[in-house]
């Protein structure tokens, strides 16, 4: 922190599977016989997961019997032992808070590959838009995010976070549409996020293309940090979408479009929470978004567009997942949600 002038460090951990630090190793829960596969809990509460996380240290605590730690997805490394120390995410929170001064850490618990909810946009924006540091220090705090594999939910809170600070602090050069540049390769329309339900919501949203121009300035910005990943969502929609339309297999072609889908929602809400910024801002955010989207936004027609939510432009008639209730209520083809036992 002093190295970077950064007067405190904001550490949110974005993880919504339960995470556990076994002598030393990070270790989560997985199903023997599907190692790659977190098992995470969408809709779950920081407070809910951190007693998950704690019942599952008890367990483990009690040696009754020894557990198996993989140390390779493919199950090839592993072994089976008594652990001696372990700590949750809330303990290892409170440890480096406890040895870093500056530190604060927070649990926000976030779908991966999936849209956010609009509730984790307010958990977000109600932690960073009480920093003081943010009005009286020049460089302000660090905001530091991490999930998993730190690209996707990552990525997506940078954003949310950066578009606070620059309306804040203010946009920097590049962010007016008349400041953006020309690209001159084949389908650069869509690598740029103009897609049909983005063209759409552009229309109804006040100074929609100006928002949209923000967001995607954003997300270049976020990228450039993230090169050696090869992340860019907005890119990610129309390549996932190319590669659902030549799957062979039924069960790729879907899950693979649930994803496009995924990853286009995802966009289409940041532009949405950027249009909020911009219309709340007199008012210093004191409606928070979820509120908003309900009193202003979906006047505006814009649940209509989530509800009818495909690839106008290469698709005649709204296809499979177009719908709220097949995205948000259906998991991915081959995932078990169901754990536990009916009592």
């Amino acid at each position: 922190m002093d190295k970077h002038s950064h007067p405190r460090v904001i550490y949110f951990n974005l993880r919504n599977d339960i995470v556990l630090d076994c002598d030393g190793e990070t270790c989560s829960i997985r199903e023997a016989g599907m190692l790659t596969e977190s098992i995470t809990m969408s809709g779950i509460s920081a407070d809910e997961l951190q007693v998950k996380e704690r019942n599952v240290k008890e367990e483990v605590c009690s040696g009754k019997s020894p557990i198996e730690i993989h140390f390779d997805l493919k199950g090839n490394a592993k072994e089976s032992k008594v652990v001696a120390s372990v700590m949750t995410m809330e303990d290892m929170g409170a440890e480096e808070m406890q040895a870093i001064p500056g530190l604060v850490y927070h649990r926000i618990p976030i779908p991966d590959d999936e849209a956010l909810e609009e509730k984790d946009f307010d958990a977000i924006l109600n932690i960073i838009k009480h920093l003081a540091e943010l009005h009286t220090d020049e460089d302000g705090p660090a905001l530091l995010f991490s999930c998993h594999n730190g690209k996707t939910r990552a990525t997506i809170a940078m954003v949310i976070a950066g578009l606070f600070v620059w309306h804040k602090k203010g946009f920097p050069f590049q962010t007016k549409c008349e400041e953006q540049e020309r690209v001159s390769l084949p389908n650069a329309s869509y690598t740029k996020g103009e897609f049909y339900v983005v063209r759409r919501l552009c229309q109804i949203l006040p100074n929609g293309h100006q928002v949209k121009r923000e967001v995607d300035v954003m997300l270049d910005k976020c990228s450039e940090t993230m090169t050696p990943m090869h992340y860019h969502i907005r890119e990610l929609i129309f390549v996932t979408f190319n590669k659902a339309k030549i799957a062979k297999n039924r069960v790729a072609k879907t899950n693979l479009r649930r994803k496009a889908l995924d990853h286009m929602e995802r966009y289409f809400y940041l532009i949405l929470f950027n249009a909020y910024l911009h219309a709340e801002r007199e008012r210093s955010w004191k409606r928070t978004f979820t509120r908003w989207m309900v009193e202003v936004a979906a006047k505006a027609g814009v649940y209509d567009l989530l509800d009818s939510f495909y690839f106008g432009d290469f698709e005649s008639v709204p296809g499979e997942m177009s719908t709220m209730r097949e995205r948000w209520g259906k998991p991915p083809i081959g995932i078990n949600t169901f754990r536990g036992q009916f009592v």
